[in-house]
């Protein structure tokens, strides 16, 4: 918030469902995108070996900004998913009027951002991300929402 300007986070929630197998095409993509006798069995031994060496990889997710950001803003995931659900893929939180005490730890965000006090934040709901242009012109009038380039081109034969 600047200049009486309105300060707006903006932050995204994907079922794990999802974002696991997305994180392991993403980190594979070139070999899989150049190889051509790859089976889906194969895949499948692929994807259990990823997960074995990427154990920490979801307890590492879990710390993200996320359930800070849920914290600061006195709510939990589990009545945020329910909005998002009620919303058609969005939950908005309006700034708060005093931020918790003893919120900030060495894993969270640091106390020069008391972002809670001065920005709303606007959860979305990655599979419902074909809502998202009429979401921000909703919550935020007059911004621009520019949807990321479709990567297809990179793999034109591979799928997810």
């Amino acid at each position: 918030r600047q200049n009486h300007k309105k300060c707006l986070i903006v932050t995204a929630v994907r079922n794990p469902r999802a974002w696991l197998p997305s994180k392991f095409m993403e980190d594979v993509k070139r070999t899989y995108c150049t190889a051509t006798d790859i089976t889906p069995q194969q895949a499948v031994t692929d994807f259990k070996t990823w997960l074995k060496e990427n154990a920490d990889l979801t307890r590492h997710r879990a710390q993200w900004n996320i359930p800070n950001f849920l914290k600061m803003y006195k709510t939990t995931l589990d009545k945020q998913m329910t909005q998002m659900r009620q919303n058609g893929g969005y939950s908005f939180l309006p700034p708060l009027t005093t931020v918790p005490e003893n919120l900030y730890t060495e894993r969270t965000l640091p106390q020069r951002f008391p972002v809670a006090s001065t920005c709303s934040l606007l959860l979305l709901q990655v599979e419902q991300s074909y809502h998202w242009p009429a979401v921000f012109d909703k919550v935020a009038p007059g911004s621009v929402y520019a949807p990321p380039e479709d990567r297809n081109h990179l793999c034109p034969d591979n799928t997810e």
